[in-house]
């Protein structure tokens, strides 16, 4: 149930971020997660006595929403988060990987990973980890450079995907503050999906 919920809280998400309407494949989307979610929670058996079928559905969805939406909460402290240290970890990384290139212990080759801001193409900005086999010391100082040298970039890109968290943070609480409005849009939704439940 909480991927569930989780899924019908991204797609109010996505509803208020498009100015309150769903396009025909996300609507489906929505259709398709409130009726899983009416097959697992009984629906069926529940409205099938109720004078406002529909009312009952409501409230549950309702707290469907509320408890995606805490989910989404926590998902987005915890990336805002990540994000905030990813500029530090990347220094360290660059001392750590120049440090190998100086010590004569060292045994090669070496292994170093570190994760950065990147667009990507068809989803927009990402967490990218990338992984580098060092061969010797020289390929450590040249991939410690190579780090550094990209840092700028990779800053700016960071702080986009910054205020997009913070977008997506805010959105999240005003979704929770318009749930009455969110599942009273849904309502013909609702009234489809209870018509079908066994």
């Amino acid at each position: 149930m909480r991927d569930i919920a989780r899924e019908v809280t991204s797609l109010a998400l996505l509803r208020l971020k498009q100015g309150g309407w769903l396009n025909v494949r996300q609507r489906e989307d929505l259709r398709r997660a409130l009726a899983s979610a009416g097959e697992k929670l009984g629906w069926g058996m529940t409205t099938a006595h109720s004078d406002d079928p529909v009312g009952a559905v409501k409230t549950t969805v309702k707290r469907m929403v509320r408890s995606g939406a805490r989910s989404l909460k926590r998902e987005v402290a915890e990336d805002l988060s990540e994000k905030k240290r990813e500029e530090a970890r990347l220094k360290d990384v660059i001392q750590r990987v120049r440090k190998l290139a100086v010590d004569p212990t060292v045994e090669y080759p070496v292994e170093v990973s570190y994760s950065h801001t990147a667009r990507d193409a068809a989803v927009g900005l990402v967490t990218r980890t990338e992984t580098v086999i060092c061969e010797n010391a020289d390929e450590a100082l040249q991939a410690a450079r190579k780090i550094e040298k990209r840092m700028g970039r990779w800053a700016k890109l960071r702080a986009q995907m910054l205020d997009e968290l913070k977008q997506r943070q805010k959105r999240v609480g005003e979704v929770t503050g318009n749930l009455s409005e969110f599942v009273d849009s849904s309502q013909g939704l609702l009234k489809d999906i209870i018509v079908t439940l066994p």
